[in-house]
């Protein structure tokens, strides 16, 4: 199962990531299934969409697998506003989704987050 990679990373890096494999597509060469990589512009960026609140959900889902928003309102003890306004948000970000069966999941085999910082930022992979 393919990865999340939570990160920053400069557009100059994403770009010609994206570029390397158009330019690989165009030559007939057979892609491998790529991980799916989230960044944000800055670390502020990145705290204020993935709080520690969200990311518990995002935990809580890992260890438990499919959840209800009303489960996950009693087993982290909040209000279930804040539970789906949070799931919302990481739903936006394809972070976390929703099964036939009205459950929460995520649906990564595995969340990686990497930072980098200074010089070696724009070259992350």
């Amino acid at each position: 199962m393919r990865s999340v990679i939570i990160g920053l990373e400069s557009r100059e890096t994403v770009f010609g990531r994206a570029y390397e494999l158009a330019r690989r597509a165009d030559h007939g060469e057979t892609l491998p299934e790529s991980d799916y990589f989230l960044n944000f512009g800055s670390l502020q960026q990145l705290f204020n969409e993935l709080t520690p609140e969200r990311l518990r959900i995002v935990e809580t889902l890992i260890e438990t697998g499919g959840q209800t928003s009303q489960n996950l309102t009693l087993r982290l003890a909040r209000a279930e506003k804040e539970i789906t306004t949070d799931i919302n948000a990481l739903m936006q970000h394809d972070l976390v989704a929703k099964n036939e069966h009205n459950q929460y999941f995520v649906p990564w085999g595995t969340v990686e987050f990497r930072l980098c910082f200074g010089a070696g930022q724009a070259k992350a992979a």
